[in-house]
């Protein structure tokens, strides 16, 4: 798994494109589309990504800067599918590692918490190897009445104000109500990389009160024999990558003005969720690791973009007949030439990928395992 807008955001600009010889015939590109990272350009990997050449190449009307910039970014997408792919397919990486909603029930209506002017919540420890990725997808919440811009508030321990606040507003007490308001709680920035993310509410807050649910224990799970042992086996899975337990913070403990309170004056308790729930999904995304070590796709990707943009002008209808000669050599190019001995781009690109060869022993036991035949070397072959 990669986050498709990062990858794009942080490749773009690891190959340029060149501006034509004669600018007066195709006008100098958009400076984002000049910069090159490395120093190299699109051109340089086949004589046809000549502007004036792909200029002539694109029906009526559509811009060229456009149309590079489109084709950088489906580069980019389809070049991490790629590599993922067969990364996956030699036991590189993995992506869902477990998912689902820890509580699949509902506490009763004499289960009520009572009010303490306490903080409230989900103290979460996350497995912070490299390519790890935990969200929450949805926050459940389940109060004796409705309840109207409540407050639930993110925390990280690592910060002193909130690293987001979002608001709950239920139409009808005693069931849960959720918020679909995702919360990435991965390590990409620096200053986060360890501690704690904290997750609940300031019981002042609430009308009426929360409910308990009383068949889970933070500490050892679910029944074994309950619900078929379902509730057990998916808590065994999530808890594998995350670490959830409920915390409580005292009134004199808390800062007046709602910033991060010292971790050390909360509470840990075992059979209390205080009427809180979560969906939460574990899995592998590599887009941080592909941005790092993005130097070792510019071959891939320069090939790649290739064989995109000459794909396009060996089917386009705007080329006359001066350049059919021309598209006849994009097309040996494209299909390999047998007198030759020339190899087509499809299988340069193919071997560019497979030499995206990156060193993981020792990075992550999650994500990126040791591949279980030929040890992978760092660096491109």
């Amino acid at each position: 798994m990669f986050d498709t807008t990062k990858l794009q955001n942080c490749l773009k600009n690891i190959l340029g494109w060149k501006n034509h010889y004669d600018e007066n015939e195709i006008p100098a590109l958009n400076a984002g589309l000049n910069e090159s990272e490395s120093g190299e350009f699109y051109q340089d990997y086949h004589p046809a990504l000549r502007l004036d050449l792909i200029s002539t190449s694109l029906p009526e009307n559509r811009e060229l800067n456009e149309y590079l910039n489109e084709k950088i970014k489906v580069g980019i997408t389809q070049l991490g599918n790629q590599i993922f792919t067969e990364k996956k397919i030699t036991e590189f990486s993995k992506e869902l590692l477990a998912n689902g909603t820890i509580i699949n029930g509902h506490g009763w209506a004499n289960d009520v918490i009572l009010n303490e002017s306490r903080f409230v919540g989900l103290k979460i420890k996350t497995n912070s190897d490299i390519g790890f990725k935990a969200i929450i997808n949805r926050l459940g919440f389940q109060f004796t009445q409705v309840q109207n811009d409540l407050k639930i508030y993110i925390y990280h321990s690592t910060k002193v104000d909130p690293v987001k606040t979002i608001t709950l507003n239920s139409t009808q007490g005693m069931q849960w109500a959720w918020i679909n308001d995702s919360i990435d709680l991965s390590f990409e920035n620096d200053d986060m990389s360890e501690g704690h993310w904290i997750v609940g509410y300031y019981q002042d807050d609430i009308s009426g009160q929360a409910l308990q649910y009383k068949k889970l224990n933070w500490r050892t799970g679910f029944c074994g024999s309950c619900n078929g042992g379902i509730d057990l086996h998916r808590w065994n899975a999530i808890k594998k990558y995350v670490s959830v337990q409920p915390i409580y913070v005292p009134s004199a403990s808390l800062d007046t003005d709602r910033k991060m309170f010292d971790l050390e004056s909360s509470f840990s308790v075992y059979d209390n969720n205080f009427g809180i729930n979560l969906n939460i999904s574990a899995k592998c995304d590599l887009t941080s690791f592909l941005c790092d070590n993005k130097m070792l796709l510019k071959n891939a990707l320069g090939l790649k973009v290739t064989h995109l943009i000459l794909r396009d002008i060996k089917f386009s209808q705007q080329i006359n007949h001066i350049e059919e000669n021309l598209k006849h050599l994009i097309i040996r190019d494209l299909e390999g030439d047998k007198d030759t001995n020339y190899v087509n781009i499809v299988t340069q690109l193919s071997r560019a990928v497979k030499a995206v060869n990156i060193d993981t022993d020792n990075l992550s036991k999650t994500c990126l395992p040791c591949t279980k035949k030929n040890r992978v070397k760092y660096g491109v072959a």
